[in-house]
């Protein structure tokens, strides 16, 4: 992904690109494969993820809400997706649909990514206001608030 506003996909042995999917209108931040690797998720600079077919390259839905730029898109559940943003909120959506399912809100500042734990029951999340969060998916609530960065959180990830 980047900042064509493409998706590529690549064959890492023979170097030869496999598919493009023009998924956006401006930068693309972040892209993710599902479990099964039959869809892509994006996270876009133009304020919305996008949810692609590898198999066609089209696109079964466009993710609408933040206020923002989104910088990070993940599968929660196979059918479930969560996004965060320059908005300072983290969403999940109905993949089924593309509704808007829960706004997680307690940051500051800037989300800048966000991880799934416990089989999607629960997510974790950084952002430029120093601080890492624990979420219940279930009811968007913020379970604990993890302080000790002294300057902008820019990722992060967990451990399985």
């Amino acid at each position: 992904c980047g900042s064509d506003y493409t998706v590529r996909i690549w064959d890492a042995l023979s170097g030869q690109e496999l598919r493009k999917i023009d998924a956006h209108v401006e930068s693309i931040r972040r892209v993710v494969f599902s479990e099964d690797n039959k869809y892509l998720l994006t996270a876009s600079a133009d304020c919305s993820a996008g949810l692609f077919d590898v198999g066609s390259c089209e696109e079964k839905l466009k993710l609408e809400g933040h206020d923002g730029e989104v910088l990070d898109a993940i599968f929660l559940l196979p059918t479930v997706a969560m996004t965060c943003s320059s908005d300072m909120t983290l969403k999940t959506w109905d993949l089924n649909t593309g509704h808007e399912l829960l706004t997680f809100r307690g940051h500051t500042s800037t989300v800048s990514a966000c991880r799934r734990l416990l089989q999607g029951r629960q997510a974790v999340s950084s952002s430029y206001d120093k601080t890492i969060k624990l979420w219940d998916c279930a009811t968007a609530e913020c379970v604990l608030t993890l302080t000790g960065h002294l300057h902008v959180i820019y990722g992060l990830d967990v451990s399985r």
